[in-house]
């Protein structure tokens, strides 16, 4: 007998499978080290430093929940300071970024606060669910490797993003308000477009493992599909927010480096900023997107082996796995406004384009008035 493990690999299941220490490779094990670096920035409080997930706990009497408010009220603070600059010197266009990125970085500890709150919940299914298709599967083998490749990728060239980004303000220092803000802001902002990669990451990999195997398994295979299915819905409702936050984000600084490129200076380390930020806003975008459409691509591949099953195989099991995956529709939401599908990186090309014509001639009526 053979099963098919992934796309192109097949084995033998009359093989003796591979021993799994269930309690070692889970989820959680896979994400605690990038918990541990949302937690240095106060964005994840809980105990997630524990080898045992049924030890991971919320609190709010807890160090992690203290540091967290003091971060809120800072950015709060900041955002304040925001408001009552707009409010008693006016409205520049050129400071629409720095209130944004302020604002966006409240809101994105805010959303890591709540989704903290629903967190053990999320990861008891979560693991429960890994142990079972450790059982049958085995445990994506390069899945926490990806992992931290994803984190340093990311981290790299946001760290050097923000460097640049200083310099830049540094060698044009004509104003005195927006220069100087605190490296965590700019983390914490960076930080819900990671947080999309890293569960998609896991998710997709669990998808890889099963594609199809012997009639027998028929209806097995259905019921995991189907287990599947409602996990990726659950963690859609707990991070559907941070989905929406991170395009919106994303929309928006692209649109302003467009923007801000018609005033680019003469001043070469300018360049080189303006040309790496927005080359690494793109990046963003297209890496979010790829690996969240990567859960919807996956969850359609077992149809093209479904389809090819031979008449003698083909039983109501298939029938009905077959149906399942057409109408199921499995992918992450922004708040159920839109699929992240891979046709969304089209859909966000023409809305760039759109937009950006329509901030020219908004702030162009600005000066004029």
């Amino acid at each position: 007998m053979v099963y098919i493990v992934g796309r192109n690999r097949i084995e033998d299941s009359d093989k003796k499978p591979v021993q799994i220490d269930v309690e070692e490779k889970l989820f959680h094990n896979s994400m605690r080290l990038f918990l541990i670096m949302c937690q240095i920035l106060g964005l994840f409080p809980i105990n997630c430093s524990t080898k045992y997930y049924t030890d991971v706990k919320f609190s709010w009497k807890s160090f992690r929940i203290v540091y967290t408010f003091f971060m809120i009220v800072i950015i709060a603070f900041a955002v304040f300071v925001c408001l009552y600059s707009w409010a008693t010197y006016g409205y520049k266009f050129a400071d629409a970024g720095t209130h944004t990125f302020y604002v966006a970085s409240l809101l994105s500890i805010l959303l890591f606060l709540r989704l903290s709150k629903r967190w053990v919940k999320l990861l008891t299914t979560w693991c429960q669910m890994d142990k079972l298709m450790n059982r049958r599967y085995g445990y994506p083998s390069t899945i926490e490797k990806r992992l931290k490749i994803c984190s340093v990728v990311f981290l790299t060239l946001v760290i050097i993003d923000h460097l640049l980004s200083i310099y830049n303000r540094f060698c044009r220092v004509t104003e005195s308000y927006g220069i100087n803000y605190n490296y965590k802001y700019f983390f914490i902002d960076t930080f819900p477009h990671l947080f999309m990669v890293v569960p998609a990451n896991v998710f997709t990999a669990v998808y890889c493992l099963f594609h199809a195997k012997t009639e027998e398994f028929w209806m097995e295979i259905r019921e995991d599909f189907d287990r599947l299915s409602s996990l990726c819905k659950e963690l859609d409702n707990n991070i559907s927010y941070i989905i929406l936050l991170s395009y919106t984000m994303n929309l928006f600084f692209l649109l302003m480096q467009l923007y801000l490129s018609l005033e680019v200076g003469s001043n070469t380390v300018g360049k080189v900023y303006f040309i790496f930020s927005f080359v690494y806003i793109i990046f963003k975008i297209v890496m979010v997107s790829l690996y969240a459409a990567w859960i919807n691509d996956e969850s359609l591949e077992p149809a093209n082996i479904l389809n090819s099953v031979s008449s003698s195989c083909y039983n109501i099991e298939v029938k009905r796995l077959l149906m399942q995956i057409g109408f199921d529709n499995v992918a992450l939401t922004g708040c159920r406004l839109f699929k992240i599908t891979r046709g969304i990186i089209l859909s966000i090309a023409g809305a760039v384009v759109t937009y950006e014509l329509v901030l020219i001639q908004f702030n162009s009526a600005t000066q004029g008035n």
